[in-house]
């Protein structure tokens, strides 16, 4: 019999995800949510400000570099793997450590006036992508997570071009 982990639920189950899906189809999932969040809050008349491009000021091989290599990786390591770690350590479920976790890496983003449900949307998915990936026997929590973050980077880089 398979011992479920605290917290556990079928949404973090890795034999339900592919792998391949965790990084291909969540960048996308979290772009799809940010429209539909701001549509809908434009719609219901919340003051949604246009999101400033934060590679509007950067080089070309700057903006690579920072925002598809460098961010990922260093964002990874403190919300994913850092928070997530501490959080697990207070015995906290999944659900409780995937909000605090979103929460702390929107908030690190506030300061580039964006709307902050849009970073805590992908907040979100990026703790989800890292849990299902501790789950997963021989998983790579960071090396998907920075991957999946990159690649999300690497849409919004090619988006604002």
């Amino acid at each position: 019999m398979r011992r479920r982990c605290q917290g556990s639920s079928s949404l973090l189950d890795p034999n339900i995800v592919a792998r391949w899906h965790l990084v291909v189809v969540t960048p996308l999932l979290i772009l799809a949510g940010q429209i539909l969040v701001n549509e809908t809050a434009s719609f219901l008349g919340f003051s949604v400000t246009a999101q400033p491009d934060p590679f509007r000021t950067w080089s070309p091989a700057r903006a690579v570099l920072t925002g598809i290599i460098f961010a990922p990786l260093v964002e990874t390591l403190i919300f994913q793997w850092a928070c997530i770690k501490c959080l697990q350590m207070l015995r906290l479920n999944a659900p409780v450590i995937l909000v605090i976790s979103g929460f702390l890496f929107a908030l690190a983003h506030e300061f580039e006036e964006r709307w902050p449900v849009d970073m805590f949307i992908a907040g979100l998915a990026f703790s989800w992508v890292f849990l299902v990936e501790t789950r997963r026997p021989k998983g790579f929590p960071v090396l998907v997570t920075v991957s999946v973050h990159a690649l999300f980077n690497a849409m919004a880089l090619a988006i604002s071009v």
